[in-house]
């Protein structure tokens, strides 16, 4: 395991879980009559309260956070296991 590159994806990773907590919260738009913050809900630009958001909104937006580092993670990884085998590097695969 490369632990170096490990540790620069971390990093990159919770950079990136706070990029797009700031991005979708200031997404957002605060409705001066009902004090409501109304938030896109990714569904064809569609905006709702974010206090009426369901788990679907939340699950999707998990996903996002949460999906597009580990899916970075897997191709990563795949990639240093193929690099080990076709170098013949058996010790960078333990």
């Amino acid at each position: 395991m490369n632990w170096p590159l490990f540790r620069v994806w971390v990093v990159a990773s919770v950079l990136w879980a706070i990029g797009y907590g700031w991005y979708f919260w200031h997404s957002c738009w605060l409705k001066s009559d009902t004090g409501d913050h109304w938030c896109p809900t990714g569904e064809d630009n569609w905006m709702e309260p974010l206090q009426h958001f369901g788990w679907r909104e939340y699950l999707y937006r998990s996903g996002w956070v949460f999906g597009v580092p580990m899916l970075v993670l897997l191709i990563g990884s795949a990639t240093y296991a193929v690099q080990c085998i076709a170098t013949g590097d058996d010790q960078g695969l333990e």
